[in-house]
């Protein structure tokens, strides 16, 4: 899973979609294997990392990290485990009252936008056993947090 996500972060560096005006840091705490066809993982992480640079137009930090969480109100030692993909820019972010809508098919703030990014990967995600979640704020950037129950 690591490896395809810096493979496609090289992929859209080799197609400037990322170029020298982004920082782009990766911290691996776990290196997990997820059960998921890897042209959907890089699907999703494409999608998500294309978003993060369309809100850094002058460039700007992005930081990816991978590892392990137990899930909400279970005890540390349990098997509730899930893998966690963050990606987190550094942004003009998403004012509360679009959060909500961002992952409607067809919803977009963007000029030439379609809609189906965000609503492709939420898609993807519900039909692979995953969730995502968004943290942002205005002119603070966004975190989109993919997690996927350890298999």
């Amino acid at each position: 899973m690591c490896s395809t996500l810096l493979d496609t972060i090289r992929l859209m560096q080799d197609h400037q979609e990322m170029s020298s005006r982004y920082q782009v840091q990766t911290l691996f705490l776990a290196e997990p294997i997820l059960q998921l066809d890897p042209h959907i993982f890089q699907q999703i992480l494409w999608n998500l990392l294309k978003n993060a640079l369309e809100a850094m137009p002058d460039g700007g930090e992005l930081m990816v990290r991978v590892g392990l969480k137990s899930a909400a109100g279970s005890p540390p030692a349990s098997d509730s485990q899930y893998v966690f993909i963050d990606i987190q820019d550094s942004g003009m972010g998403i004012p509360a009252e679009l959060q909500e809508k961002i992952f409607e098919p067809f919803f977009t703030t963007k000029e030439q936008g379609t809609g189906l990014g965000l609503s492709t990967v939420y898609q993807l995600l519900q039909s692979s056993g995953g969730r995502i979640e968004v943290r942002s704020e205005p002119h603070c950037g966004s975190t989109f947090s993919l997690l996927f129950p350890l298999a």
